[in-house]
């Protein structure tokens, strides 16, 4: 299976993806300070939403950004595995391996 594309939140300061399981996942972001559009996550630290420690730190407003990022999770992940499984079972390589 194809790597998931990693969404990243200014708000949360941290990258998002769905995980094969359907698991929605965090893991800390960091922006190289001359150039904001530089952003690199520290995926050995990611852990499940739903296991962080305190959700009292968020607000309504977070709730609502954070069900915006799991539709945004949902598409990257439905479009890249698309585009995973149109090329392997693409005609030319279906009727290749038939042969």
């Amino acid at each position: 299976m194809p790597k998931p594309e990693i969404h990243y939140s200014v708000a949360f300061g941290m990258g998002f993806y769905i995980a094969e399981d359907g698991t929605l996942m965090s893991m800390p972001a960091f922006t190289n300070d001359s150039d904001s559009s530089d952003v690199a996550f520290d995926i050995g630290n990611e852990i499940p939403v739903d296991e962080w420690d305190d959700f009292s730190v968020y607000n309504s407003n977070h709730m609502k950004l954070l069900a915006s990022i799991v539709g945004i999770c949902t598409l990257k992940r439905d479009y890249v595995n698309i585009g995973y499984y149109a090329e392997k079972f693409r005609p030319e390589k279906a009727l290749r391996h038939s042969l």
